[in-house]
């Protein structure tokens, strides 16, 4: 879905919708990645986009790992659209659906990265996706995801 909205595939499926524009990738930043396909990732990051992969994230810390990609981002603009994947969630914690691989970020993790892209940009839109409650058998994905919901809603509420 993101090589699609980023105009890098599905080109004539793409263009059937009506007022279709793809997102310039080098506008996507994705935060949490970790089962790239190889040539996936590569069209991705040749056309513009930064991937901050979960395992850096881990290794360094939110604030290391995303500070760099945001500080490049600031120079193209002031808003933002958030999008979440909740199978962006270690699965050994909260499966969201069954591509959830392994290795996930944590809730906080994604609390805390949210609080960063807001002091740096204006959240325009959110949205969030990939949650299959076959695998949440806890209601673990669902409380997550509402946490991060509410996360955003405070992010954007404190801006005023």
């Amino acid at each position: 879905a993101l090589a699609t909205a980023a105009g890098l595939c599905w080109k004539k499926m793409a263009a059937s919708i009506p007022n279709f524009r793809a997102v310039p990738a080098g506008n996507i930043l994705h935060v949490g990645g970790r089962d790239f396909y190889a040539e996936e990732k590569t069209l991705f990051e040749e056309s513009g986009g930064t991937i901050v992969p979960a395992d850096i994230i881990r290794h360094s810390g939110i604030a290391a790992a995303l500070a760099p990609a945001l500080r490049t981002r600031m120079t193209r603009g002031s808003r933002i659209y958030l999008h979440f994947d909740l199978d962006v969630l270690d699965p050994s914690r909260a499966p969201a659906n069954e591509f959830a691989a392994p290795a996930g970020l944590t809730v906080s993790q994604i609390q805390e990265a949210i609080e960063m892209i807001g002091e740096r940009f204006t959240i325009c839109a959110c949205g969030v996706a990939s949650y299959d409650p076959r695998y949440d058998r806890e209601d673990e994905v669902l409380t997550a995801g509402i946490t991060i919901i509410k996360s955003v809603v405070a992010v954007i509420s404190s801006r005023g």
